[in-house]
C-alpha cells in the first residue's frame, strides 16, 4: 500500500495536480466563488505608477497597496491582460516558483 502511495506521489504527479488546482482556482473566482482583490491591487498599482499617482493612496473598491514601486513595475506584464488571463498566469507563476523550490529541496536533501 505504501509503495503505491509513494509511486502516485511522484514529483511529476504532484506537479500535474498542483498545475490543475492552480488553474482551477482562478476559474472558480470568475464564476463567483470568492474574491481576487489582491490581484486587482497589484495590477492597478502599475497603472497608478505609469500615471504618476500616489501608489499608497486609497483607490476604492480595492484595498491599499503596501509594497515597493519595484513590485508595481514587476506587475507590468499582468496589467494589460484581461483579469481572467492575468490572474491565471499570476497564480501559475507563484505556483511554479513554489514547486521549483519544493523540487530543489526534495532533490538536494539527504
Amino acid at each position: 500500500m505504501k509503495q503505491k502511495l509513494y509511486k502516485f506521489l511522484s514529483l511529476k504527479n504532484i506537479g500535474i495536480i498542483y498545475f490543475v488546482v492552480t488553474v482551477a482556482k482562478p476559474a472558480s473566482l470568475f464564476l463567483g466563488y470568492g474574491h481576487y482583490n489582491n490581484y486587482l491591487i497589484f495590477k492597478d498599482s502599475f497603472q497608478h505608477f505609469l500615471q504618476g499617482l500616489n501608489l499608497y493612496a486609497n483607490y476604492p473598491p480595492v484595498d491599499l497597496f503596501k509594497y515597493s514601486p519595484t513590485f508595481a513595475v514587476l506587475m507590468s506584464p499582468f496589467a494589460f491582460l484581461p483579469d481572467w488571463l492575468g490572474l491565471t498566469l499570476w497564480n501559475l507563476l507563484n505556483a511554479m516558483l513554489f514547486f521549483m523550490q519544493l523540487k530543489y529541496c526534495l532533490l538536494h536533501t539527504s
